[in-house]
């Protein structure tokens, strides 16, 4: 069967390997089934299934070596910028929640808040947030008929 894009890898003690939930970074956990589970314990996502455990050994034995060689994964954060509409140019960022504004390049030019999102828009890069996981804050976007863009954080 297959290990899960959800389960990750990272070095832990005496050179083995911790079996981790990508999503919030719990330790993987067998979990009872009719086949060979393996679960985060805290979000109770699937992260690997198996017809036998010698499968699962050898399929996770692999995945580890391959852990090992390659050391942690290196997570790479996005900035988003809208490209299209009337809202073109500006960058993905936090909700404004208004105050005082110090500085007058926001004033001239405030932040638009997305209804029925955690987002606001803004005209300076400044205000983007950085995500590590910008596909799905893009596809919500898109649900809105935002086009975007991800640029990397260097």
């Amino acid at each position: 069967m297959a290990i899960y894009e959800q389960l990750m890898g990272a070095p832990g003690a005496g050179g083995r390997v911790v079996l981790l939930c990508k999503t919030c970074k719990a330790p993987a956990e067998d979990a009872h089934s009719t086949t060979i589970l393996k679960v985060c314990p805290k979000c109770g996502i699937p992260l690997g299934e198996w017809k036998t455990e010698a499968e699962r050994d050898a399929e996770l034995k692999e995945f580890e070596e391959t852990i090992r060689r390659q050391g942690p994964p290196v997570m790479k954060m996005f900035k988003i910028r809208i490209t299209s509409g009337e809202n073109v140019g500006r960058w993905v960022g936090h909700r404004f929640g208004g105050g005082l504004v110090t500085d007058l390049k926001i004033r001239m030019n405030p932040p638009m808040n997305l209804e029925g999102t955690k987002y606001g828009l803004w005209a300076q890069e400044g205000g983007a947030s950085g995500f590590f996981d910008g596909a799905s804050v893009q596809e919500e976007l898109r649900k809105l008929g935002l086009e975007t863009e991800l640029i990397q954080v260097q």
